[in-house]
């Protein structure tokens, strides 16, 4: 059974700006939890099937890793594929227009498998929710520090 994780955040800049921040994969070790570089290939803008090749330190020791672009809508959605150790994962993004903004949505599913199944009850709340928390805190701030006055 997966293991999911939702939460929205109000951001104070029109959907096509919160979109075209978190689309552009060189600014994600800006926010994304462990990632030093991201870069997407072929190059480019993000479209269904870009893989997006990542170094990434999220514990202290640097990894080579990589995620999937699944799903995109754009301004309004991306959506991502890849592997947390054993265990498929997907992650996104999802964008609504507000009165004074965007609604971020950001979201993870895990598939836990071999031991992850060991550690599937505390998931959430000791990695989904802090590492997606703080994501969305940092997206929130980047784009609004970007777009002051832009709604």
């Amino acid at each position: 059974m997966a293991v999911t994780y939702r939460k929205s955040v109000a951001v104070r800049s029109n959907p096509g700006g919160v979109f075209a921040y978190l689309a552009d994969a060189q600014r994600w070790p800006e926010w994304a939890f462990g990632i030093i570089e991201c870069l997407p290939e072929p190059p480019g803008q993000m479209r269904n099937g870009t893989r997006l090749v990542q170094k990434a330190r999220p514990f202290g020791r640097t990894t080579q890793r990589s995620a999937e672009v699944v799903s995109v809508s754009p301004d309004s959605r991306l959506v991502f594929a890849s592997r947390m150790g054993p265990s498929p994962i997907r992650f996104g993004y999802d964008i609504e227009p507000m009165a004074q903004g965007s609604r971020l949505t950001g979201w993870v599913e895990v598939e836990p498998r071999a031991l992850m199944l060991l550690i599937a009850p505390l998931l959430r709340f000791v990695l989904l929710r802090p590492v997606i928390d703080s994501e969305l805190k940092k997206i929130k701030h980047a784009v609004e520090a970007a777009n002051v006055g832009d709604a």
